[in-house]
């Protein structure tokens, strides 16, 4: 459910379940309909380079978004 909808309005990551919000897969999908949607993503994505990785190929601006370690 939750696919589709970020896919149309991105932002919606903002009410999904953390159990959601931890997906890569969907936070990338939420990332190609809004890039600000990025911010309501699991902290630990940004500690996954590969992640990190598809991200940063959608958008380099997303670089800013990982973290240092």
């Amino acid at each position: 459910f939750m696919r589709e909808i970020v896919q149309i309005r991105g932002r919606a990551l903002r009410y999904a379940s953390s159990d959601v919000k931890k997906d890569p897969f969907i936070a990338i999908l939420a990332y190609k309909n809004d890039p600000f949607s990025l911010v309501y993503a699991a902290p630990s994505l940004f500690a996954d380079a590969t992640f990190i990785r598809e991200v940063v190929q959608i958008d380099g601006k997303a670089l800013q978004y990982a973290s240092s370690d």
